[in-house]
């Protein structure tokens, strides 16, 4: 059925467009939060062990090598003493 196609591929579409904002407003968040750990002279020793983590895995987060989870970043902002807030847009 040749008409399934082009909904398909529209749709696969939309998922990757959708998924590419995800990633750059996760990265704009680390980016906020890192400004705010720096602005406020906290080490990423400190945090990682107000996180209960290495250093090193600070610093993937803070570089971007990995896609955080919503709990990670809440755990990384309650360590540098910051918070995580979701306003409706509409």
């Amino acid at each position: 059925m040749p008409g399934l196609q082009v909904p398909v591929r529209l749709l696969a579409h939309h998922i990757e467009t959708s998924e590419a904002r995800v990633t750059e407003t996760v990265s704009d968040l680390v980016g906020q939060l890192v400004a705010i750990r720096k602005a406020k002279g906290i080490l990423q020793s400190t945090v990682a062990r107000r996180m209960h983590v290495t250093r090193p895995a600070v610093c993937h987060l803070e570089r971007g090598r990995y896609s955080p989870s919503l709990a990670v970043l809440t755990r990384y902002a309650a360590a540098i003493g910051a918070r995580i807030t979701v306003e409706d847009v509409q």
